[in-house]
Formats: C-alpha cells, structure tokens, sequence
C-alpha cells in the first residue's frame, strides 16, 4: 500500500522515481552480495578487510532505500533481485578466477568506490527533490551524503594502497 505524498509531490513522476530507486536497490544488493563474498575469502584478498568494516553500513543504506521505496509506493520487484544476484554472481567469477595475482581484489575495490559514488549521487538526487518537492520530509540525506563519502574515502584509500601490489 501506498503511503500519502506532501500535496506538492504529486507532481513528481513517482512511476520514475520508483524506477530510480529499484535500481539502486539492486546496485545496493549486488554490493552487499560482493562484499559478503569478499569476506568468505579472508586472508586470501585486502578487499575481505573492506568487507568485514563496510557490510553492516551498506547493508543500513539499503535498509533505508527499501524503506523509501516503500513510501514512494513501490515494492523489491523479485526479477531485479534475480538480475542483481546473477550481476553479483558473474563479477565474483572474474574476480575469483583471477586471485593468483592481485588485480582481481584491486577491481573489486574500484567496483565498491564506483559504487558508493553511485550511491552518493542517489542520496543527492534525493535531497533535491525533497528540497523541491517535499518527498520524504523526514530523511536526513544530508548525513548519508556524508557517509556515503567517508565509505568512499575508506575504500579509495585502500584501493590505491592496493596499486602497488596489483601492478608492480
């Protein structure tokens, strides 16, 4: 069921914004589907080490991403979901096979930063058009931009410590 819209939000496009956040929920999954796999491989990659510190904070993103997806009227569509695990199945084989050398713990972190940037971009979006339109009144999006990129910067970090081993 629905919930009720400010009066002035009736004018957003609810059908595309519905649309944007689905798939940010899947991109959100897949991120939590990488990391947990990251972390089964403890001591065999540094990306497992980003994993253990960032699941439980992008596990709540997507927690609060599905909330808003509900207020918005929408639902997880299970086709998505489906999607997103093949998406994070597919990506983990590429890494996997590749960790004899360390290129494939280096993507992956550069896949998470490229992530949370995306991430970081929904939640800018999204206090745009609670700026403009009134859609959830409540959410602070001013504090998960701003953990979006401390998420970031943790995993930039070790991305580029990573430089080093994957290339000389």
């Amino acid at each position: 069921m629905a919930t009720a819209q400010p009066a002035v939000a009736q004018s957003v496009n609810m059908s595309a914004l519905r649309a944007y956040l689905l798939d940010h929920l899947a991109g959100g999954e897949s991120a939590i589907r990488t990391l947990e796999d990251f972390r089964r491989h403890e001591g065999r990659c540094a990306v497992s080490q980003l994993a253990e510190r960032l699941v439980s904070d992008i596990q709540a993103d997507r927690d609060v991403l599905r909330r808003l997806l509900r207020e918005a009227g929408g639902s997880n569509n299970p086709l998505r979901r489906l999607f997103s695990w093949l998406g994070a199945k597919l990506g983990g084989l590429k890494f996997w096979r590749r960790f004899s050398g360390e290129l494939g713990p280096f993507e992956g972190a550069e896949i998470l930063s490229l992530g949370i940037l995306g991430k970081r971009a929904l939640w800018v979006a999204l206090r745009q058009l609670q700026a403009e339109a009134g859609l959830f009144p409540d959410e602070d999006f001013g504090a998960l931009i701003s953990k979006a990129e401390e998420q970031y910067q943790i995993v930039e970090d070790k991305r580029i410590e990573m430089i080093r081993q994957a290339f000389l």
